[in-house]
Formats: structure tokens, sequence, C-alpha cells
């Protein structure tokens, strides 16, 4: 989320391609000003620390998830039993919130259950 927020803020300053869909955001979410100002304020070395990624790993990630026209994330239980499931969920689907791709075809959130 982070890279797509820096991404955003640049889109917004130099007239670029807005990264956010703003008006997903706009009718189907509520406290994104809060949710930015935390992603805002998560430092870059807490979020490698806590992913076990290196920044550039990240950012390769993110670039591909910000070309993507449709994303599909999918989890199984590895990602639902771990010991901070709830928070790590919930980020999936803010990440999906912030481009839309939630409620669309070929977009949207799947846990796979065996």
């Amino acid at each position: 989320a982070k890279f797509l927020l820096q991404w955003e803020r640049e889109a917004l300053q130099n007239g670029g391609k807005a990264v956010f869909d703003r008006e997903f955001i706009k009718q189907h979410t509520i406290g994104i000003d809060e949710y930015l100002a935390e992603v805002d304020a998560t430092s870059w070395e807490h979020i490698a620390e806590q992913s076990g990624l290196d920044l550039s790993e990240i950012e390769m990630v993110a670039s591909m998830y910000r070309r993507a026209e449709r994303v599909i994330m999918c989890w199984a239980m590895g990602l639902t039993q771990h010991r901070h499931s709830v928070p790590t969920i919930k980020e999936v689907a803010n990440v999906q919130m912030l481009r839309g791709n939630v409620g669309k075809p070929g977009a949207g959130l799947s846990p796979v259950r065996g």
C-alpha cells in the first residue's frame, strides 16, 4: 500500500494517471484518510522487517500490481491461521479496494479452503 500511496501522490502532483480508484473508494469504503495516514506513518524499515522482503522485491510486486487491470488475490489456510491473520487479511482487502479490485469481473478476494 505504501508504494501505491507514493505513486498516487506523484500522479496527482504531475497530472499523471491515478493509481487509486477514487470512485470505488468513495462509493464503497469508509475511513480512507485514517487508513492512508497509518500507511504513511509506517516506516519502510518496519515493512521490510515484517514482510521478510527487501524494498526492491516489494517495489517489483507493487509495480506489477499497479500495471494489472484486474487482480484476484488468493490465500489459503496458512495465511488464515497465521498469528497475525486478521490484520494481514485486512491489509490484503485494503490494497484490493485502493485499486477497485473487488466486485468486478476478473478481480476480487478469494480465500481458499480445503
